[in-house]
């Protein structure tokens, strides 16, 4: 099986935790697992989660010193994450952008100073702008030459994302001028489709990309003191009102056609907890309503809603399912749960991730890990060092784990969104 990644959400950073659970019950270990949660459910309930909260600092705090120690040679992560990275979709984007905005969460939440955050966040910038000029097809290879955001919503709106966090947390105005290009070419374009979705790719359109760039314009009006995505945010969500939204469920569709799709909505929730928190609890609610599934000896966020038709081991999209989980609906689920308050189903995911991580460094450090080459892509590099096991995986991991309410904003007006003028010789 190939684990695949969804193209505009996050990596599948509990991947290897539905391969755990499969590899466990062929060694008949899972039995064993079950009767021990079942039976002290009850009597280890405080225990439990004070474990979860360890458990995620102790993730939280490796994650952050292995990022901290890559970033010591930017050139040599950019090598390693291209090579290592470069079989997913957004491969050449997410292992900077998501570690920049992990970086971000930790700073606004006190959790390191804000100079430690601008400086690994800048490293990380320097590393993606340059390749997202490439993969727009930037003129002269220059993100201040785009004209448009030539269908490529996808990028552009992650990208000033990050832009607007950097902006948040420091007070370096270097990189201003490109996010104010960035954010007029986004402003513009989500302004003229009067609530309708940006596309994502030139061939087609995620709607959570228009989630994305909403968001990336709403830390525009933080920074700046303005108030530009108001009407556009309330044009947008009318229109998922009265073109996208499922009747049984009130959740949207991933895209035309489709169902809701977990691996959309765990990082939709992750945005929409800075972005509008009503929204996130509503939609949030929704979300678990429709796709929790708690079956005792293990429990997640589908990829399909219950009862959907649906492929029985996933999709590109979704990662690889087990007894209906999602591995990156449960991944980004960390996130989500932390978006929205949700301690106990961040609890649950925490222990599940924690046995997974564990499990498949163990396999890795033996023979026995060799045969669960085949659940990812060829080529892909498989280390017991990461904290997932592989580098895609702990790069959205630490952004995952690190979710935090970011900064309110200034009250001065620092920059306007405006088309940037060429340089005068």
């Amino acid at each position: 099986m190939t684990c695949m990644l969804k193209p505009n959400a996050s990596s599948l950073i509990l991947c290897v935790w539905a391969m755990t659970l499969s590899c466990l019950a062929e060694q008949a270990v899972f039995s064993g697992l079950l009767q021990r949660v079942t039976t002290k459910q009850a009597s280890t309930a405080e225990l439990q989660q004070a474990s979860a909260k360890q458990i995620l600092a102790d993730a939280r705090s490796q994650l952050q010193r292995q990022f901290d120690q890559f970033l010591i040679d930017p050139e040599a992560y950019r090598r390693k994450a291209l090579k290592e990275c470069g079989m997913f979709p957004e491969g050449n984007l997410y292992p900077f952008v998501l570690p920049a905005l992990a970086y971000a969460n930790l700073a606004s939440s006190g959790s390191i100073p804000p100079e430690h955050a601008q400086h690994h966040m800048q490293k990380l910038l320097d590393l993606a702008i340059p390749l997202v000029a490439e993969q727009v097809e930037a003129p002269q290879q220059d993100l201040l030459q785009l004209s448009s955001t030539r269908k490529q919503g996808s990028f552009l709106s992650i990208l000033n994302y990050t832009l607007g966090s950097y902006r948040l947390v420091t007070e370096d105005p270097r990189y201003d001028r490109l996010y104010r290009h960035l954010s007029y070419l986004l402003y513009v374009e989500i302004k003229e489709k009067q609530g309708a979705p940006i596309d994502s790719y030139p061939s087609y359109t995620w709607y959570f990309d228009t989630v994305m760039g909403l968001a990336s314009l709403e830390l525009f009006d933080r920074v700046c003191g303005s108030s530009l995505t108001p009407p556009l945010l309330e044009a947008h969500l009318a229109w998922l009102e009265h073109h996208a939204l499922i009747e049984n469920s009130g959740l949207p569709r991933a895209f035309p056609g489709e169902s809701s799709r977990g691996s959309e909505l765990s990082m939709q929730l992750c945005l929409w907890g800075n972005l509008m928190p009503k929204r996130a609890v509503q939609l949030y609610e929704r979300y678990v309503a429709a796709h929790w599934l708690d079956l005792n000896f293990t429990a997640g966020f589908s990829e399909w809603p219950r009862g959907a038709k649906a492929p029985v081991t996933g999709d590109v999209d979704s990662g690889p399912v087990f007894f209906g989980i999602g591995s990156t609906a449960s991944g980004m689920g960390l996130g989500a749960a932390q978006a929205v308050g949700d301690t106990q189903r961040l609890q649950r995911l925490a222990q599940e991730m924690d046995q997974a991580a564990k499990f498949l460094r163990g396999l890795l450090a033996s023979e026995q890990g060799l045969p669960m080459l085949d659940w990812f892509s060829e080529g892909m590099q498989l280390d017991k060092s990461y904290y997932s096991g592989f580098l895609y995986g702990d790069t959205a991991l630490f952004y995952a784990l690190t979710w935090a309410p970011l900064p309110p904003g200034r009250t001065q007006t620092t920059a306007k969104p405006q088309r940037a003028q060429p340089e005068q010789p």
